[in-house]
This record gives structure tokens, C-alpha cells and sequence, in this order.
């Protein structure tokens, strides 16, 4: 019962099984897609703009922004609303931790705890 509390509480703390799904970068406009990726990925540190518009900080992001580019923040922050782990965005606080965790990688480990736990699980009800 407690190795199940435990990964209950990991979970909450990294997001949750909805979090560790493949994320469909397709619909990101294309400039944004490979930047996006590693931040989410691996953690790769954001800055600027795009670190603002992570953020939620969308008038800060279209200031910062090529000419270009800002037309396409609004669906870069639809993205993030729509796919994206709610960890990784919304604050500055969130942004720094996701990179401070190094990203999805984050939930590799949580995976790895997670099949620990079910086999001592599985090897304590074999003992009884």
C-alpha cells in the first residue's frame, strides 16, 4: 500500500499519466516547432519572447516578437493550452522548474519508479 501512495503522490507532482503521451508537434507553426520540442523534451532553456509567451505573458511575447511572428502566437498559445503538460507552461515559476527537471525526461523516471513498484508489489503478494 505505501510504494502505491508514493507513486500517487510522483504522479501528482509530475503531471499525471495525461502528461506522459506522445505530443503532436505538427500543428505548431513551423518556426516555433524545434525549439518547442527541446524545451519540452529535454528541458533546453527558453529565453526572450517565446520564454514570455510560455509564460502566458502574451503582450510582453508580441512586443519581443519579429513582425512576423506575432500573428502566430495565438496559435502557439493554443498549442500549449490544447497539447502541452500544464506543468510546462502558464508562469515563470512553471517554465523554470520544467527546465530545472530537464523536461519530459522527468517521466522516463517516473515510468522506471513506477514498474519498480509494481514488481515489489508483485513480489510481496507472491510471498504471502
Amino acid at each position: 500500500m505505501e510504494a502505491r501512495g508514493l507513486l500517487a503522490r510522483a504522479l501528482v507532482v509530475v503531471g499525471g499519466v495525461g502528461m506522459m503521451r506522445n505530443l503532436d508537434y505538427s500543428t505548431l507553426p513551423e518556426e516555433f516547432r524545434e525549439a518547442v520540442r527541446l524545451y519540452l523534451e529535454s528541458g533546453c532553456e527558453m529565453t526572450g519572447w517565446l520564454a514570455a509567451a510560455i509564460e502566458g505573458r502574451l503582450p510582453a511575447a508580441m512586443i519581443g516578437a519579429e513582425a512576423g511572428a506575432q500573428y502566430r502566437l495565438h496559435r502557439l498559445a493554443c498549442w500549449f493550452y490544447e497539447v502541452a503538460p500544464s506543468e510546462a507552461w502558464g508562469s515563470r515559476e512553471k517554465r523554470l522548474a520544467w527546465q530545472k527537471a530537464g523536461g519530459r525526461s522527468l517521466v522516463r523516471g517516473v515510468r522506471a519508479w513506477r514498474k519498480r513498484a509494481r514488481e515489489a508489489e508483485a513480489s510481496k503478494a507472491e510471498a504471502r
